[in-house]
């Protein structure tokens, strides 16, 4: 897949696949990583915050 290389991490592309998948859906940072197959701290290292 080409997005895994513009967004420089697999993380950030399964992150980026939920939130496409359910637009109106409003989601918890567990969540999100949990649905995107990830830990919370990965989504923070991967997202910057």
């Amino acid at each position: 897949m080409y997005l895994d290389r513009i967004l420089d991490n697999k993380t950030k592309v399964n992150a980026l696949s939920v939130l496409i998948e359910k637009p109106d859906r409003k989601i918890l940072e567990m969540e999100l990583a949990k649905d995107a197959g990830s830990s919370v701290s990965e989504m923070n290292r991967q997202m910057g915050i």
